[in-house]
């Protein structure tokens, strides 16, 4: 019998709130156990890592990989091995009817990548539902530009290639495998209409209830970036590039213009009319077949040109050198508060090893003088003892001086009474041998015989 009877898939799409959607739900999953009846994974927020490197086609290039040092097939045989069996030990445990397997990664899936994940969900559910969420094109685009930006690269660069979120192509493999019925797309601009702000609608997409809703979530809506903030960036990136030689630049850090740029305020940003066009145009075919495909209606909004900035180029450039060159000395500033705070820490460390050395040492030497103080009481023992030995060998030496004595009298006295045996025993022998004795001998018979004498 299969464990759920329902898993959901959510697939994104990119810039869709997915983040957001997934660190929500990771953090109130027990509650969402028990109170919603839907388990979340515990594994991770985002398990486009663990679910897309492990059934894509080519995990060796996915940059997720490269980025954990997975290098060869052994090494995504391992990843994928332990994916399944972390998810499937939770999934053993759960008690919930329903799950959320969240990754925006999974909506680059090929037909293959699709259906080996399905081949591995099939024993734990009755039902597969994939779930995602697409957006007005140029929205997406330029909320995609601004992430570029970001990341390194320059408005010129984004403006003369602008990002396209290939919905069709997405979306076109989830439907070829699991069939349109088991694939939900909703509009982003309509789930943002929700009590419970964009998150709240994706959480009604799985079938949350509102008050739990209302209840855990506190809408935090991510702040665009301005135009000028936007150009700051570029500035920078175009002053000293995010990358140099295929490897981050020296004095660049990842995220590091969102530090030294942190809240510009101005007008909302936006892409070139010329990118905005092009992005309205190449898009509109995907618009169509979500249509008449999906019956999900999606507007792209009209390319609008924006107002000149608050600052000219020159302003511009020079504002974000110098807000380089701050970050760069608050950079080796931090660098060196790091380097004090290590020395504190190892200074700290030393002190209470010496002091740790010092408890020891008196330790050692009280047990010494306990040692001696023991020994001394031995050798005190061990005196008296002797004393008293020699003591007794003296009264054992004065007896022995007494019993030779009384053995030189009792030979003398042993003597002497040898020698009067041997006189009385001589001169009995003489009796014996008289005539005399011999003559009484008849006499001395007859009295025996008379007294009753042998």
């Amino acid at each position: 019998m299969a464990r759920f009877k329902k898993v959901y898939i959510h697939i994104g799409l990119h810039k869709t709130g997915t983040t957001t959607l997934q660190q929500f739900l990771h953090a109130n999953r027990q509650q969402l156990a028990v109170e919603e009846n839907i388990y979340f994974p515990a594994l991770a927020p985002n398990l486009s890592h663990a679910l897309y490197g492990a059934f894509c086609d080519h995990p060796l290039e996915y940059n997720q990989n490269v980025f954990r040092g997975i290098s060869d097939t052994h090494a995504v045989e391992k990843h994928r091995e332990y994916v399944c069996q972390s998810l499937e030990q939770e999934f053993e445990s759960a008690s919930a009817a329903a799950a959320i397997l969240s990754g925006e990664d999974l909506s680059l899936l090929t037909q293959d990548g699709w259906q080996r994940l399905i081949d591995w969900l099939n024993p734990w559910t009755d039902e597969i539902e994939a779930v995602c969420v697409v957006r007005d094109p140029l929205a997406w685009s330029q909320s995609a530009a601004q992430s570029m930006i970001k990341g390194g690269q320059t408005i010129e660069a984004v403006n003369a290639e602008p990002p396209l979120p290939e919905i069709r192509a997405k979306l076109n493999n989830a439907v070829s495998t699991l069939g349109s019925k088991s694939l939900r797309v909703y509009n982003f601009d309509e789930l943002r209409g929700h009590p419970g702000g964009l998150v709240g609608g994706l959480c009604a997409t799985f079938g949350i209830s509102n008050q739990w809703i209302s209840t855990h979530h506190s809408d935090n809506r991510n702040l665009s970036m301005s135009q000028e903030a936007a150009l700051l960036i570029s500035a920078l990136n175009q002053s000293k590039p995010m990358v140099a030689s295929g490897e981050l630049a020296n004095g660049r850090a990842l995220g590091d213009s969102m530090k030294i740029i942190p809240g510009t305020l101005g007008q909302p940003f936006k892409l070139s009319m010329q990118a905005q066009v092009h992005v309205a145009t190449a898009c509109q075919p995907d618009l169509n077949w979500l249509k008449e495909e999906l019956n999900l209606a999606v507007q792209c909004s009209d390319p609008s040109d924006h107002s000149s900035p608050l600052f000219s180029n020159e302003s511009i450039s020079s504002i974000a050198a110098q807000l380089l060159e701050k970050e760069s000395i608050r950079r080796n500033n931090a660098g060196l508060t790091n380097q004090v705070n290590d020395m504190l820490a190892r200074n700290t460390a030393l002190r209470k090893d010496i002091e740790d050395r010092e408890a020891r040492n008196r330790a050692l030497l009280k047990t010494i003088k306990d040692k001696e103080d023991e020994v001394r009481q031995h050798r005190q023992i061990n005196e008296q003892q002797r004393q008293e030995l020699h003591t007794e060998i003296e009264q054992l030496e004065a007896k022995l001086v007494t019993s030779q004595e009384s053995n030189e009298l009792a030979g003398r006295t042993n003597a002497k009474l040898k020698k009067d045996i041997e006189a009385l025993e001589n001169h009995l022998a003489e009796i014996r041998a008289s005539t005399s004795w011999r003559i009484t001998a008849p006499l001395r018979w007859l009295k025996d015989k008379l007294t009753g004498s042998s």
